[in-house]
């Protein structure tokens, strides 16, 4: 019986239709990169005579297929699938995906890039996908700039998520964002993760109790410019040395709830609050300056900055750049900086 049709029509860039209807993928458990670069591939009719279950790998499959508009996978159960990284990357046509329904696909690893590109599906639902087992969500809806209808995996919590990097980058659509079933104790990287997502009003996060692993997160909100508050109090960024454009033109930001725990290793808060026209103060005395080295452009633009205050810290001696760090701060009438 077959098994086994990875790259089957790998770099068939002049096919423009396939049918498959007399197929049976009862028995395959490897479909990862059937359609890679199918450039114009426009029409595909998958079996539909039996439903397959025992697919393992998803990965590559459709990587590539820059003219398909809709793919209809509702006859080929994840039950048992692992990897679904790159499966729709840059299927820049797609509008619509039919997943199957009946059972939730619980083994899945790896999601990395799975709709990265996909620039005009409006809508994808998740929710009968776990993130249990996953670890790497880098890119999965990179610059999915058309949508505007995401459920994500919330009926479990998932906890062995390491990177969430670029996740939502780009998705310039997404009001609201719902990561209630994503765990970040053990997240590492979030860096540029809502990059663009200029018309983001509302990030609901885990209620986790302990965030202490993460190393890396310049740019997390980069251009969130709809976005009126964050909290971020539970993290603990000790580990991370750079807050470079963390909340770079979050123009409608007026509270930051800045991490409760002391963090002794940021090098670098390179534009981390440029142009953000509406705080009106800062509390930046959880973060040490003792090893600070580059605050330039810190708060360029804050034409509302009332009052900024700084860590109490006994010597302040390693900065190399500091030019624009309060260009066009307006309102601010006072600033200690007897400690630098």
């Amino acid at each position: 019986a077959l098994q086994d049709v990875k790259y089957m029509f790998y770099d068939c860039k002049e096919l423009t239709s396939i049918d498959l209807s007399g197929i049976s993928f009862l028995n395959v458990k490897y479909l990862n990169a059937m359609f890679y670069e199918c450039s114009n591939l426009k029409n595909l009719i998958l079996p539909s005579n039996e439903k397959a279950s025992n697919v393992i790998d998803f990965s590559y499959m459709f990587y590539k297929c820059e003219k398909l508009t809709s793919v209809d996978l509702s006859n080929i159960s994840f039950i048992n699938a692992q990897k679904l990284s790159f499966m729709f990357f840059n299927c820049s046509s797609l509008i619509y995906i039919k997943f199957p329904t009946e059972e939730k696909a619980t083994k899945i690893e790896d999601f990395q890039e799975m709709f990265s590109q996909c620039q005009n599906l409006r809508a994808i639902d998740l929710s009968n996908f776990s993130f249990e087992k996953a670890k790497n969500l880098n890119r999965m809806f990179f610059n999915c700039s058309n949508l505007e209808n995401l459920i994500l995996p919330k009926n479990e919590i998932a906890i062995n998520i390491e990177d969430i990097s670029f996740m939502f980058s780009g998705c310039n659509k997404l009001k609201i964002i719902d990561l209630s079933g994503i765990s970040l104790r053990n997240i590492k990287d979030i860096s540029y993760i809502f990059y663009n997502c200029t018309n983001l009003e509302n990030i609901i996060f885990a209620n986790d109790e302990s965030i202490n692993k993460i190393e890396q997160m310049s740019g997390a909100f980069y251009n969130c410019y709809n976005l009126k508050s964050i909290d971020l109090s539970k993290i603990n960024i000790n580990l991370v040395t750079d807050l470079d454009y963390l909340f770079y033109s979050c123009s409608s930001l007026e509270t930051i709830k800045l991490p409760e725990q002391k963090a002794y290793n940021i090098k670098s808060l390179f534009h981390a609050f440029h142009n953000c026209t509406k705080l009106r103060a800062i509390d930046l005395s959880r973060i040490s300056l003792t090893n600070i080295i580059d605050i330039s452009y810190l708060f360029y633009n804050c034409s509302n900055l009332e009052s900024i205050i700084f860590s109490n810290d006994e010597l302040i001696n390693k900065i190399e750049k500091i030019s624009y760090a309060f260009s066009n701060c307006y309102k601010l009438k006072s600033i200690d900086l007897s400690k630098f």
